[in-house]
């Protein structure tokens, strides 16, 4: 359950981001679920009025944040019918701004949030600050698969910055793969077209808009939107993905938390390198999953542990040694499914195995002088001479 406090502000108090954690509730009471809302000390208020200066009415639309000493403030209060609004905070820095959302929920339509303020105030302190919406624009596209065929139900959102910097709203597609991110300030914008699928993987890769490949957000292009109108044929063409999932344990079987798993297409076996598609660690369970990875059946998945103490030898699936690497199984990923059991078993590194197969002989030696053809760190060597996991 996620317990939220309402009316706070009416009775003279601040709300705080997250008041309470998630509860779960296994039939029995929970008791002693308490939480602290300081009185507020300060006042900012203000009329919020519309482009040409007429005010505008809405439930809970001015929106106020502050970190204070390590806590996160959010708070919410209403415009009357004049426009006028009153917000009681603490001593602080407050970014002051409209809700956009709580706009369009209440049909506030053709007005989007100016750029929020930070106000920094003392105790006692009572700040008058009006709020000017702007005419707002909007973004219009498509979401088609590789065959031109629409999507629905894909999520297009709209960011401020690259890489998933500063949100500002989203819209899904409808059955014929139509979007509209409607009631947004003038400005330039990032979107990101993907599926929130928490289940499985989902069947299409998310996608940033024009950008190919599309993993690279820093890369994305803007979308510039202009008060008052539509920028439209703003388009995406989403590629068919699934991903993998597996475990990773020691030679013993226990789990190993923290290895990287990387799948990779065009694989190189003199480096043991390619083209990387996705990645992700190992849980606390030893076990992953990586998803939005491109539907083909030719790609190798291989192990990044040589930062994991004790220190493991890397392998490519199915249980080969990452010496040996143009010996690894392909593994094949199918449309909006997981395909499992790319598990691996690591062996420990020994000082010494510098061929990285498992155990420490006189090839590690002749190996290690002829790659480095200097000094060799003969200690390491005749430390764990004879070792084995073999």
């Amino acid at each position: 359950w996620e317990i939220e406090v309402s009316g706070l502000h009416e009775k003279g108090y601040v709300a705080k981001g997250e008041a309470f954690s998630p509860v779960e509730v296994n039939g029995g009471n929970i008791e002693n679920l308490d939480a602290y809302f300081p009185p507020y000390t300060a006042l900012i208020h203000g009329t919020v009025k519309g482009p040409g200066g007429s005010p505008v009415t809405g439930d809970e639309i001015v929106q106020g944040q502050a970190f204070i000493n390590g806590t996160f403030y959010n708070t919410h209060v209403s415009a009357d019918s004049n426009g006028k609004y009153c917000m009681g905070v603490l001593a602080g820095t407050w970014n002051i701004g409209i809700d956009g959302e709580n706009l369009k929920y209440q049909c506030i339509l053709g007005l989007a949030s100016p750029e929020p303020v930070n106000i920094t105030v003392q105790n006692g302190d009572t700040i008058l600050h009006d709020i000017t919406l702007v005419r707002s624009g909007s973004i219009q596209g498509r979401v088609l698969d590789d065959t031109l065929n629409p999507i629905e139900g894909v999520i297009v959102s709209a960011y401020l910055g690259k890489c998933w910097d500063s949100f500002v709203t989203s819209a899904e597609t409808d059955e014929e793969g139509h979007d509209t991110i409607g009631e947004i300030s003038a400005g330039t914008y990032y979107l990101w077209a993907h599926i929130e699928n928490i289940d499985t993987c989902p069947a299409y890769r998310d996608t940033w808009y024009e950008h190919e490949p599309p993993t690279l957000c820093n890369e994305a292009s803007g979308v510039n939107v202009m008060p008052g109108h539509t920028t439209g044929n703003i388009d995406f063409n989403l590629e068919p993905a699934g991903g993998i999932s597996g475990k990773v344990t020691n030679r013993s079987g226990t789990p190993i938390t923290g290895i990287a798993i990387q799948v990779m297409s065009d694989f190189n076996t003199n480096t043991c390198e390619g083209k990387l598609l996705g990645s992700a660690n190992t849980d606390g369970n030893g076990n992953y999953r990586i998803c939005n990875i491109p539907v083909g059946d030719d790609y190798i998945v291989r192990t990044y542990a040589e930062n994991i103490a004790p220190g493991y030898i890397d392998q490519v699936f199915d249980g080969k040694n990452i010496s040996v690497c143009d010996e690894a199984t392909t593994v094949t990923v199918s449309k909006g499914a997981v395909t499992p059991n790319i598990n691996f078993s690591l062996m420990v590194r020994y000082e010494g195995d510098f061929d990285q197969d498992g155990d420490v002989d006189g090839q590690d030696l002749a190996d290690e002088a002829t790659s480095n053809g200097s000094e060799v760190p003969i200690f390491k060597f005749a430390l764990n001479f004879g070792k084995s996991q073999e």
